[in-house]
């Protein structure tokens, strides 16, 4: 069984002698011995009447200043041991120690796939589509779509506003838009150097001559 603590000394106010030194001798010294026994020994003796009214007023004092000392004690107990035990980060004001805390559930790597899911079929609002006609009239508004989710995908924090985030990677510059051609298949064939000699023979890729 652990050995009770000895308090040795205790705090005696003004006020105790100012409310004991009138009373007869007798009282006077059972008051006395009441607070000291009380202050060092924490017990309490037998008191009536004038003395009994005394030593109420006075024992809260007394009493809180003990549990000031117990506390005091303890605290020199913990550091002998190397200090009192940490509580885990995190852990609640109060709470005993060695009380399990529950880690709190964490949403970011659920959030991040269901941000990629709506990557995968985001469409462009019409508010979207007006910025790029402003800022680029005649980019093909598919392609940049397709290059602002590739780079989507690849951001470690998904967009909170997908078209958002969209309108500010083109005012930017990071998604770069691709010219659309008003040209039918036909003009660009028209267009295109023959693969053909004045003769009908297949120019060869290696072939320098010249087509007369």
């Amino acid at each position: 069984m652990p050995k009770k603590p000895q308090k040795d000394s205790l705090i005696f106010y003004r006020s105790f002698y100012e409310a004991i030194h009138e009373l007869e001798d007798e009282d006077r010294l059972k008051v006395y011995d009441a607070i000291c026994l009380f202050g060092l020994n924490h017990q309490s003796i037998k008191l009536d009447k004038i003395p009994k009214a005394i030593f109420t007023l006075i024992k809260p004092q007394l009493e809180a200043n003990y549990k000031k000392w117990i506390k005091g004690y303890r605290g020199k107990e913990y550091g002998k041991l190397g200090g009192r035990p940490n509580n885990p980060i995190g852990t609640p004001i109060g709470t005993p120690i060695g009380t399990p805390i529950e880690t709190p559930k964490v949403e970011g790597r659920r959030n991040k796939v269901e941000g990629r899911k709506n990557i995968d079929i985001y469409t462009p609002n019409p508010t979207s589509i007006n910025t790029v006609k402003e800022l680029h009239p005649n980019a093909d508004i598919d392609l940049l779509v397709e290059d602002f989710k590739d780079q989507a995908r690849n951001r470690d924090k998904p967009f909170k506003d997908l078209d958002s985030g969209f309108r500010n990677y083109v005012r930017k510059g990071w998604v770069k838009p691709v010219e659309k051609t008003e040209k039918s298949f036909a003009q660009i064939a028209h267009e295109s150097p023959s693969p053909w000699d004045k003769d009908g023979n297949v120019i060869m890729l290696n072939q320098k001559r010249a087509i007369q």
